[in-house]
């Protein structure tokens, strides 16, 4: 059957009133649930949670995070993406934030992201709602989702946006150069590498 906490019916989200109950992981670091294509919606309460990656759960929909303490957060190919909503008490230290292939999560999302997440160092972009790519390929919208993305680090000089392929690969580069390993998010000890 399906748990309140982690949801793989999606009739638990069509009445308004419906709402997933969080799942406790008061003891857990690190949570790791890629490729989970029958997971819809998730409410994850980690108040000691530093890592969290559901990376290509293609039919995620609904993700609620009660996190204080998360400072690297990947949803990178969560097509479906759509509800995510920001807890004042939730994701203040969050640092690196893996959005690539969120196509449903659009520059409003994004720039309310950044407004809330002030410790944010890099926010990856590229394939989602927000970046140029995925918008219409009519020039005026190009323009418009352009100027909108420059504003998301206006103010914020520490902090990278990869919005397209090429400005990923760079940042692999540059995390090669020292000699990192890891998935593709510059971390260090649950945090991004100063000078990036």
């Amino acid at each position: 059957g399906s748990s309140p906490m982690l949801s793989s019916s999606p009739r638990l989200f069509d009445a308004p009133q419906a709402a997933l109950m969080p799942l406790n992981l008061h003891r857990l670091i690190r949570l790791e649930l890629n490729d989970c294509h029958g997971l819809t919606g998730a409410c994850l309460e980690g108040p000691n949670l530093v890592r969290l990656c559901l990376r290509n759960c293609s039919t995620l929909a609904t993700l609620d995070l009660r996190s204080p303490k998360l400072t690297t957060l990947d949803v990178s190919e969560c097509g479906r993406l759509s509800k995510f909503p920001l807890h004042d008490f939730s994701l203040r230290g969050l640092r690196v934030a893996n959005l690539t292939g969120c196509k449903s999560l659009n520059e409003a999302f994004c720039s309310r992201l950044v407004n809330h997440c002030r410790a944010l160092r890099q926010l990856h972009i590229f394939g989602s709602g927000a970046s140029e790519k995925a918008s219409n390929a009519r020039t005026r919208t190009r323009m418009k989702t352009k100027a909108g993305l420059s504003k998301l680090t206006a103010g914020r000089p520490k902090l990278t946006l990869c919005a397209t392929k090429k400005e990923w690969r760079v940042l692999q580069a540059k995390r090669e150069e020292v000699g990192e390993r890891g998935d593709g998010l510059l971390e260090e000890a649950g945090g991004v590498q100063e000078g990036y």
